[in-house]
Formats: structure tokens, C-alpha cells, sequence
């Protein structure tokens, strides 16, 4: 056993306690403590890590929307999403609603008035979820929108929970459009077997396979306005599940007994304001959206009431592969 010693030196004062082969000194512990309480959350070791994990999803959802064409970061991605949204939702479906021909020999009955339907608020839905993006990203960005700047405030459970969703992000995308895709494939190869594809002469190639172009195309265009319809929906259920998370984090507040009342309630206030603050982002989404569904479906219902015709998957399917992702 060695006594206790101590030095001084200046204004320090340094006690070591010495028992067998274990030292330690009090002034080092006592100042190592301080130093960790005094550290910022932004720069303590356990928000390190939830914040690397936030940003490396993050940069995964950038990189998802660069490869969607909807990268609106920088001038080229601008010009890339405005390109591929006028190409893929307003010219390819003009241009396949006008030269598709039913030819005299076909099985079924013609399904051009069906297809013409459905083109119409598909690129509706397509032009409102694009706006909407195109708003979003000019006035709040991405890491704004998510409420991302806001989670140095949340507790671990909350950040991780929400790293997590983002994560999932866009597999719940593709777990929604992968199986109308499926559907869309099966019709459309049966659709574009059967018809035929008629430009005018002086401008229609000869030696080109015009039904597999137009397939692709018409194939592609339904990917990309299904896609970023889809896209928005998935935005709002990711701010909408922060916010359960944080309801989650207020029920454990309530359940802890050292939390304070001051505490509660600046939480309670907080989730109320970003409630309030997504239902009026998303309120022109929704609502347009509402608008658009009600009276398609109506113009549908109407039109397959109206003809006395034999529906089938060939001449009606177009009507089908629209209603699977609304619903």
C-alpha cells in the first residue's frame, strides 16, 4: 500500500491514489467528466454516429433520385428531370395515343378509347407529384423537407428509428410499383402484339421495328409517372412516420420519471408545429390528387357503363394497371 500524495503546481492540484498496481488521478477524471458534459450533442460520440448514419441515407436517397431523373441539386440535374419529364410524360403519350391501329383482324374490341382515358390522369397525377417536387426542392431542399435539421433535438430512439425509414424508403416504392410493372408487362405485350403502329409516311422509317420502340417507350413512360406519383406518397409517409416516432418518444416521457413538465410540453409543441407545417406542404398534393382519381375513376366507370361491348384484359387493361398502385 503506497500513501495518498499530491503535487501542486501553479493553481493545479493533482491527487493520485495509489492501491497496488492501480493508479488514478482525481484532477484528470474530474476534468475528462466535465469536458464530456460540456461537449455539444452535435459532437458527442453516440450522436456521431446516428447523425453518419442519417447522412449516409441521406446521400442513398440523393443518389435514388439522381438515377429517377429527379435531382434537382444542380443546373444539369434540373435540365436532365425537366427533359425526361416533358419526353416520358407529355410526349410519348401523345405520340402513342395518336399512331396506335387497331387492325380489322383483331380478336377484341378496340381499345383505343380505354387507353385514351387512362393517358390523361396518369400525366395529371405525374405533372401535380412533379410540381410538388419541383416546389419542395426550390423552397425547403431535401434535408428541410425530412425535417433532418431538426433531429439534434430528438433522442436516439427517434434518430435511429428514422434512419431506419429512410432506409425503407424506397423499397416501399418498389414493393408497391414492382407488382403493377408486373401486370402493366403482361398487358402490354399482349396490347402492342396485337396492334399496329402507324406514323406518316414521310417520316416513318422503313426497316424499324415500331412496335418494340413504342412498347419500351409507353413501357418506360408508366415506370416514371407511376414512379414519381408514387415518389411524393412515400415523402409523406416518411414525414408522418418521424412524427409517430416522436409521439413514441413522448409516450416514454411521460413513462420517465425524471422528466419535467417544461420538457413535455416543449416536445408537445414542437410535434404539433411540424404537423401542422406537413399538412400544409402537402395539402395542394392531396387534395389535387383527390380531385384527379375522383373524376377519373367517375370518366371510367361512365365509359365502361356506356359500351355494351365484351370487356377484356386486351381492350380494358389499361383501366386495371391505373387503379393497382391508387390503391
Amino acid at each position: 500500500m503506497i500513501n495518498n500524495t499530491s503535487t501542486t503546481s501553479g493553481d493545479t492540484l493533482i491527487d493520485a491514489h495509489c492501491s497496488g498496481p492501480h493508479v488514478t488521478f482525481t484532477k484528470e477524471n474530474d476534468q475528462s467528466d466535465q469536458l464530456q458534459a460540456n461537449v455539444p450533442l452535435l459532437l458527442q460520440p453516440s450522436y456521431a454516429r446516428s447523425k453518419s448514419l442519417l447522412f449516409d441515407e441521406l446521400r442513398n436517397f440523393r443518389m435514388s433520385l439522381r438515377w429517377c431523373a429527379l435531382d434537382h441539386s444542380s443546373c444539369i440535374g434540373k435540365t436532365v428531370s425537366y427533359f425526361v419529364f416533358i419526353f416520358l410524360a407529355i410526349i410519348v403519350p401523345i405520340v402513342s395515343s395518336l399512331s396506335i391501329r387497331v387492325p380489322s383482324s383483331a380478336p377484341a374490341d378496340d381499345p383505343i378509347s380505354y387507353n385514351k382515358l387512362v393517358q390523361v390522369p396518369e400525366s395529371a397525377l405525374a405533372f401535380i407529384a412533379f410540381f410538388t417536387l419541383f416546389r419542395f426542392f426550390k423552397r425547403y431542399g431535401l434535408r428541410q423537407l425530412l425535417f433532418l435539421d431538426g433531429l439534434q433535438d430528438d433522442s436516439l430512439f427517434v434518430r435511429q428509428g428514422y434512419s431506419r425509414e429512410l432506409d425503407k424508403a424506397f423499397r416501399y416504392l418498389a414493393c408497391i410499383l414492382l407488382p403493377s410493372f408486373f401486370v402493366e408487362l403482361a398487358h402490354k405485350i399482349i396490347f402492342f402484339s396485337t396492334v399496329k403502329i402507324w406514323l406518316p409516311y414521310n417520316i416513318s422509317p422503313h426497316g424499324i421495328p415500331l412496335n418494340s420502340i413504342m412498347f419500351v417507350l409507353v413501357l418506360a413512360s408508366w415506370v416514371y409517372r407511376t414512379g414519381v406519383f408514387l415518389l411524393v406518397c412515400v415523402l409523406f409517409r416518411l414525414t408522418c412516420e418521424l412524427q409517430i416516432l416522436r409521439f413514441e418518444g413522448l409516450h416514454k416521457l411521460f413513462e420517465g420519471c425524471g422528466s419535467g413538465a417544461g420538457v413535455i410540453f416543449r416536445e408537445h409543441v414542437r410535434i404539433k408545429k411540424q404537423l401542422s407545417l406537413t399538412s400544409h406542404r402537402y395539402r395542394f398534393f392531396i387534395i389535387s390528387c383527390l380531385v384527379t382519381i375522383t373524376v377519373s375513376q367517375f370518366g371510367a366507370l361512365l365509359l365502361v357503363l356506356g359500351f355494351n361491348t365484351q370487356k377484356s384484359f386486351f381492350n380494358s387493361g389499361d383501366l386495371v394497371v391505373r387503379s393497382l398502385p391508387l390503391y
